[in-house]
């Protein structure tokens, strides 16, 4: 066997020797080992210390390798006394890595959560947005301090910011105007509607005023025509009693109630004529009536599907113009790439 691979009466091997001198000379002085590794000498310090109990762990593992291919069973037993070593050496690692990592990865955290809230300076609003609501982001963002808790990047924040601010404020213009655009080409279409049922009214009740009137007339007419017919014939009736004689007034009287009957069946007839007459003007009213509310139950139809087309109109024309710049929504408008907008030059 080699001699460099001896076995000691303790079990070591020789080989080792070197190392292990190392290794107890760092274990001395390891459990009163304190950094601090907040501060940025003492976590260079705890760096290069971790640095070198790496190469002490190296060498071990490469004299591990070069021992274990002269024999297999020295190879053995080689391991054995390295992973001791190695133990031993993770156990004191592990001791300084933990913290080191724990601080790496807050600098991560820090580093992500800035980014996130530059990256919240600067996301889109959707395409159904209303200017009040463009304009609630704005005042978001405006309230966002651009300050030291950017740290590094306090940079990109304020150019996040002021692009975000820049490209609202463009589209709140855009929207503000075209919502006021078409509130008031409602407002001035349901001024027309209006003006035209009231128009329709006054014509409506003007016609069912004459009409009345015509058929009050014509009432008055019929009956004077009928009270003046009715005393002729009583005038004739009291004539004809006058001259007939003694003799036949019992035929005279049957007559008399014969011209009695005949004028109370008039009469009913008279009042049966006026009360069709009236039967007839309510059913031709109220037939008008219908016609009326008719009329008007399209104009309220009319006005709810052209509400609805301006807000259509409203909608693509936003999402036309949606994340263009002013001068990129003249250049549309101009190139009539905007829907329901004419621009005359």
């Amino acid at each position: 066997m080699n001699e460099s691979m001896t076995i000691t009466k303790t079990g070591a091997l020789t080989v080792y020797n070197p190392i292990a001198q190392q290794l107890a000379e760092i274990k001395a002085g390891n459990a009163a080992l304190v950094f601090d590794y907040e501060n940025p000498e003492d976590n260079k310090r705890a760096r290069s210390y971790v640095f070198r109990l790496r190469q002490l762990k190296g060498e071990t593992e490469r004299m591990r390798k070069d021992e274990k291919a002269a024999s297999l069973e020295y190879g053995r037993k080689v391991d054995a006394a390295a992973k001791a070593i190695v133990d031993e050496l993770d156990e004191m690692i592990e001791i300084h890595a933990v913290p080191l990592a724990e601080i790496e990865q807050r600098e991560k955290d820090r580093v992500a959560a800035i980014q996130e809230r530059i990256l919240d300076m600067s996301r889109e609003m959707h395409v159904e947005a209303y200017a009040s609501e463009v304009a609630t982001e704005i005042a978001r963002i405006e309230a966002v301090p651009i300050d030291d808790t950017f740290a590094e990047f306090v940079a990109d924040a304020a150019k996040a910011k002021d692009a975000s601010l820049i490209r609202l404020r463009g589209l709140h213009a855009q929207l503000a105007k075209a919502e006021a655009n078409a509130a008031e080409l409602d407002r001035l279409r349901r001024a027309e509607e209006e003006r035209l049922a009231e128009q329709e009214r006054e014509r409506v009740r003007k016609e069912t005023v004459a009409r009345e009137e015509q058929i009050r007339k014509e009432a008055e007419e019929r009956a004077r025509v009928e009270a003046e017919e009715k005393a002729k014939q009583e005038r004739e009736a009291s004539a004809r009693r006058e001259r007939e004689s003694k003799e036949a007034a019992e035929r005279r009287e049957m007559e008399l109630r014969l011209e009695k009957e005949r004028a109370e069946k008039e009469r009913a007839e008279a009042i049966a004529r006026a009360e069709r007459i009236r039967r007839e003007t309510e059913e031709r009213m109220k037939a008008e009536q219908a016609e009326r509310e008719r009329r008007e139950q399209a104009a309220a139809d009319k006005r709810r599907k052209d509400k609805e087309r301006v807000e259509q109109v409203r909608r693509e024309i936003v999402a036309a113009i949606q994340g263009m710049t002013p001068e990129q929504i003249a250049d549309a408008m101009l190139a009539g790439k905007v829907p329901h907008v004419t621009v005359n030059v």
